[in-house]
Parts: structure tokens; C-alpha cells; sequence
């Protein structure tokens, strides 16, 4: 079980009676599918922010236009820095949202998504 903090956890569990949700094998073996196919996407979703500027600098040769390839690369730089911070507030919305208090079971998709 994932436990996200309450300003008057106490007070909470005293007046609340949480029963952990039975997950049946299927749905385990889901979530399971989910992971492993998650793990494939997040190496190309985090090549995404240096896509741009790797095809900016491939436009010019170090050799022959160095200065040009050296003045580009402060550009490339703070290119790459905010297309990541952009992707990750984005995809921080998407998946996760608005996160309440509460108790969240491990096989279910509040989990997956954190």
C-alpha cells in the first residue's frame, strides 16, 4: 500500500475503516503486462528532449564550420533543458494529476502512474 500524508492522519483512521481491494490473479498479471511495457516507452520518451538539437548540430560539420557547431551548442543546451523540464511537467499532469490524501493499493493504477 502506497500512503500519501493527511494534515490529521490520526483523526482520519479513526473515524475511517480502510479495507485493502482484493486484485484477482488477472489483474496482477495486467499490471504486470503494464510494467514491462512501460519500461520499453521510457527510454524514447526521454530521448525525446535531445532529438532537436542532435538534429541541429548534425546540420554542420565540427571540422569544417567549427565556430558555427561551437556557438550552436549553448542553443543545443538550453534547448535540452527546456523541452525536459516541459515534458516532465506534462507528463507529471497526465499521469499523476492532482494527487490526494489517502490510501492507494499497490496493484492499482494510482501505483502504475507514481
Amino acid at each position: 500500500m502506497v500512503r500519501i500524508a493527511r494534515k490529521n492522519c490520526i483523526e482520519h483512521q479513526l473515524c475511517c475503516n480502510h479495507q485493502t481491494p482484493y486484485r484477482t490473479i488477472n489483474q496482477r498479471i495486467s499490471v504486470s503486462i503494464l510494467y514491462v511495457a512501460l519500461v520499453c516507452l521510457t527510454p524514447i520518451v526521454s530521448a525525446i528532449p535531445f532529438v532537436p538539437g542532435i538534429l541541429l548540430l548534425m546540420q554542420f560539420s565540427p571540422w569544417r564550420e567549427f565556430w558555427i557547431y561551437l556557438s550552436l551548442l549553448p542553443v543545443v543546451g538550453a534547448s535540452f533543458v527546456f523541452l525536459l523540464t516541459t515534458q516532465v511537467a506534462i507528463l507529471k499532469w497526465i499521469l499523476v494529476g492532482k494527487v490526494k490524501p489517502g490510501i492507494y493499493p499497490v496493484h492499482g493504477g494510482f501505483y502504475i502512474r507514481n
